[in-house]
């Protein structure tokens, strides 16, 4: 169809040249196709850039660059440059999408896209792109940290994840080492990567078995004691654990293995029954009267004592005072009376021996005891 339409326009042009009035030179053309830098002579009768291309069989879509565009008038001599689109299948940091350059080669349709050179590039830089999609992967340099072992360690890396990180910092890791991320976690600048280190050991230790304890009531025992007839004596096995370390401290632990050394022996005790009468004030009184006496002191002795006892405890055997103070010398603690005999809780005359005792000691005399107590509010 263009080669009649062309001899049509041949004919004109002669008759043209008959009547003098146009040159065969305004009609028949020579222009410059260039192709991705690549120079074509091309002869055309075409006015625009796109019959220029046509005549020329260059197929060209929305994805080329045309310059002048394609519209515009040539004339003989015109430089058309045209830059042919390539697909580029690009994928960064694991993540793919589809562009077009007109770049011919890797590195300038990297740089066409805004990727610099420190980046890595699964393709040559240096490769020209076919006019077929090319597919490339692309690894951005990102600046983290990885911590191990005590040691940060800042690096730039174009690893795509976490365990890309780790390794181009040289730290090797195991199964059993916990991170602060899962190891597929892909990689942004300013992340910090951190390993602890798990490790296990096998431990064997001593423990002790505790012993069991049976008591029976005795009605024989006064209420408040307990007798021990078989003391209880612990046992002791051997335990083999399985100890779990993290970063050199304990974290865990499970038993393995475990055998009896040495079997427990049951405590037997005996728990009393037997109601204890607690003496009235007026019967330790009779009984303090007594020691008294007994000690050489008069009447008006023991009247000191009845005054100052009376004020401290009522006379009372189980008088107790928050502050620790027992009984009816008011023993401060009341352990001390342990030392006249093992029922001084209970016992009266327990309690009046061994406060007479510290009377006599401090202060010579129930009434010099008295007298304290008169002026101080205590002996």
């Amino acid at each position: 169809m263009r080669k009649s339409i062309r001899l049509g326009f041949y004919g004109v042009v002669l008759g043209g040249l008959v009547a003098g009035s146009v040159t065969w030179t305004l009609v028949d053309k020579t222009v410059t196709i260039r192709v991705d830098g690549v120079d074509r002579s091309v002869h055309t009768v075409a006015r625009t850039v796109t019959g220029a291309l046509e005549d020329a069989g260059i197929d060209v879509d929305n994805h080329d660059v045309i310059a002048p565009s394609v519209d515009s008038t040539i004339k003989d001599g015109s430089i058309i440059v045209v830059r042919q689109g390539r697909l580029v299948k690009l994928t960064v940091d694991g993540k793919g999408a589809d562009v077009w350059v007109t770049a011919t080669t890797v590195e300038q349709a990297l740089a066409q896209l805004g990727y610099d050179a420190g980046n890595y590039a699964s393709v040559s830089r240096s490769k020209r792109l076919p006019l077929d999609p090319t597919t490339i992967e692309l690894r951005t340099a990102k600046s983290v940290a990885v911590v191990a072992d005590g040691v940060s360690r800042s690096i730039v890396t174009t690893g795509i994840f976490a365990s890309d990180a780790v390794t181009a910092a040289g730290v090797t890791f195991s199964a059993s080492d916990l991170w602060s991320m899962p190891a597929s976690t892909p990689l942004a600048t300013g992340m910090t990567v951190t390993l602890q280190r798990v490790t296990f050991a096998d431990v064997a230790e001593a423990a002790p078995i505790p012993y069991a304890t049976t008591q029976a009531e005795d009605s024989t025992v006064s209420a408040g004691t307990t007798v021990v007839d078989t003391p209880g004596i612990a046992g002791q096995k051997a335990v083999t654990y399985r100890v779990t370390y993290t970063d050199g401290i304990e974290t865990a632990r499970q038993v393995l293995v475990e055998g009896v050394v040495a079997e427990p022996v049951t405590q037997v005790q005996r728990v009393g029954t037997k109601p204890v009468a607690t003496p009235d004030p007026a019967g330790a009184q009779a009984i303090a009267h007594e020691m008294v006496l007994a000690r050489g002191w008069g009447e008006d002795q023991f009247s000191c004592l009845v005054s100052l006892w009376s004020r401290e405890s009522g006379w009372r055997v189980n008088a107790a005072n928050s502050s620790g103070a027992y009984g009816i010398p008011q023993s401060l603690p009341g352990s001390k009376m342990a030392s006249i005999g093992a029922d001084w809780e209970t016992n009266p005359a327990t309690q009046i021996t061994w406060g007479l005792g510290y009377i006599a000691a401090r202060y010579s005399t129930p009434c010099g005891a008295w007298s304290h107590f008169q002026s101080a509010n205590s002996y």
